[in-house]
């Protein structure tokens, strides 16, 4: 064939050598794109697991124990953890979830401030009444308690309330004592001790047949004189916030004028 009849002849761009390196390139892409989207993938895939394990995690443990997590972190690595790190995804209806859990907390963590006058918190106290005499010592069940803080002397008040409440036959006689016959009793009858709901003092016989049929004995009083053997144990659980005296007159207050605005 004549040389100029093959430059005349028709070139298609298939045949162009240029098109051909261009065409293998974008085959050889084909591979490393998909390698790079599969990476892409994964990642996301991890960062919406890890999402959920932190739903699950705030669901069981609760917001303020995340954010402890997040401070250790912070402690540890010396990297600043933010609330979008360690909580939900910032959509509406998780925003919606958080103000919730939000105002959960301030209603249940409403504790007292160093500041607060005397009288507006509460504490919760967790106590038991102690008997120290020698050979007689006795711990009496515990008890839980809210207590104002304007309480100036607890362990006065629930020692000579533990006193009064024997009155009441609210305390039973501790096994040790009924062997050892505490106290003492008066011409053979127990003065500080009754059967059930009788008022009779009773013997150390009717006592024993009482217990064996399953009745209950009652303390009804200590001796004047053992009385400064008793000792309170204490412990401080908690502390709240008290409720205004007048705060249901308020909320109706509050209540009217809106009622009158709209």
């Amino acid at each position: 064939m004549d040389p100029s009849d093959e430059r005349m002849s028709p070139r298609y761009d298939y045949q162009d050598p240029r098109n051909m390196m261009w065409l293998w390139g974008r085959f050889l892409m084909i591979p490393a794109a998909a390698i790079v989207y599969s990476v892409e993938m994964l990642l996301q895939t991890l960062q919406g697991m890890q999402q959920l394990s932190t739903q699950g995690l705030g669901v069981m443990v609760g917001p303020v124990a995340l954010s402890n997590a997040a401070a250790s972190i912070q402690a540890a690595t010396g990297t600043a953890v933010n609330d979008s790190q360690i909580s939900t995804t910032n959509n509406g209806s998780n925003r919606t979830t958080n103000e919730e859990e939000k105002n959960l907390i301030d209603n249940n963590q409403n504790f007292c401030k160093p500041d607060e006058k005397e009288g507006k918190c509460l504490i919760l106290w967790r106590y038991k009444v102690l008997f120290i005499k020698r050979d007689l010592e006795h711990a009496f069940p515990e008890v839980e308690d809210l207590v104002s803080d304007d309480v100036s002397d607890l362990t006065a008040w629930k020692i000579a309330e533990f006193i009064q409440s024997l009155g009441q036959r609210k305390v039973r006689v501790p096994s040790p004592w009924i062997d050892k016959q505490y106290p003492p009793a008066q011409g053979g009858q127990f003065e500080y001790w009754r059967i059930g709901s009788s008022n009779e003092a009773p013997t150390l016989e009717a006592v024993r047949k009482a217990l064996a049929n399953g009745e209950h004995v009652w303390l009804t009083g200590l001796p004047e004189a053992d009385k400064k053997f008793l000792r309170l144990y204490s412990e401080r659980m908690a502390s709240y916030a008290r409720q205004d005296p007048k705060y249901e007159e308020q909320q109706i207050e509050v209540l009217k004028e809106i009622r009158d605005r709209l």
